[in-house]
């Protein structure tokens, strides 16, 4: 059965070529220009991917992914933005308000269908592992009510580290897990009574991971497991996992470093892009990240994928 996708986009010369597209590569095709149009679309069609534009009459494309994300039949649907808007702050308004990758017009045709196979082959290894999904979003949920700001920070860098990874090639299946890690590895805090402030996260890396790690120990989950363990762990590091598969160890090494930046970009004292590259390249220098690995997380920054996580 071909894949539904949900196009929203109220420039008609824009709807027509993407539709054209689409249709080439075998997609069905749902079409709406209006925010609300769509919403009730979505409700109606349960579409396997979403593509929303920004600027958008009655509802802009923020409010959009906001209200999709809402339905709950409809959480883990990924959505592209599609927009003009190529600010670093139009991505990160729209990564928190719930969008899964970006795509800036104009755009290539290549671009635009490989990125639609990556999120629907990412979405089908999500859709056989529902419950655990299920349970992810329960207890995101919870923390979000302690600190919002936490499950967001950890919504970035899983955007970030599924960029990464895409970028590197790695399976599917095993990027699939290593976001849900990612989702995870502040679930300790949960366990915690004392302040979990985002400027407090860093005194109680270790105690808030061990934690994590016991909460999920009877789950038959690796990849998450040791993303929870080990997502601040860095190659110089004296409890570094050297004893761990080397596939595991890569998606560590992937988390590692989005996490670095993510701590390095939003500190007000280094945010400027440049500074924090010239930090992490010096500590990749001395050994901190697996040098290819940084190499092309620092590629992957010049594109401007940096600036998003969901």
């Amino acid at each position: 059965m071909a894949k539904k996708i949900l196009i929203l986009e109220d420039d008609l010369p824009s709807l027509n070529l993407l539709k054209e597209i689409l249709t080439h590569y075998g997609y069905n095709v749902l079409e709406a220009t209006d925010g609300l149009q769509a919403i009730k679309l979505a409700e109606e069609e349960k579409p396997h991917l979403a593509i929303v534009d920004i600027m958008l009459p009655t509802l802009n494309g923020y409010q959009v992914c906001e209200r999709l994300r809402s339905i709950p039949s409809l959480k883990n649907m990924p959505i592209m933005v599609l927009t003009v808007l190529n600010e670093d702050l139009h991505r990160i308004r729209a990564i928190e308000a719930g969008a899964t990758d970006f795509l800036i017009k104009p755009f290539d045709r290549v671009e635009l269908v490989t990125k639609i196979k990556a999120l629907l082959s990412i979405q089908e290894e999500f859709s056989h592992c529902e419950n655990f999904d299920d349970i992810i979003f329960c207890l995101s949920t919870a923390l979000e009510h302690r600190d919002p700001a936490i499950p967001a920070k950890c919504r970035r860098v899983a955007y970030l580290s599924e960029q990464l990874a895409l970028r590197l090639e790695l399976p599917v299946n095993e990027i699939a897990e290593m976001k849900k890690g990612v989702y995870l590895q502040d679930i300790g805090l949960l366990a915690m009574s004392s302040d979990i402030s985002p400027k407090a996260l860093a005194r109680t890396e270790d105690a808030h991971a061990a934690l994590g790690s016991k909460m999920f120990a009877h789950f038959d989950r690796p990849i998450a497991q040791a993303i929870i363990l080990h997502h601040h762990r860095n190659l110089k590091c004296g409890d570094y996992p050297h004893d761990l598969p080397e596939n595991i160890r890569a998606l560590i090494n992937i988390v590692s470093i989005c996490n670095r930046f993510e701590h390095l970009y939003y500190d007000e004292a280094v945010r400027p892009l440049t500074k924090v590259l010239s930090l992490m390249e010096e500590e990749s220098r001395q050994g901190f990240w697996h040098k290819d690995i940084f190499c092309k997380f620092k590629k992957m920054a010049a594109t401007g994928a940096f600036s998003s996580g969901e």
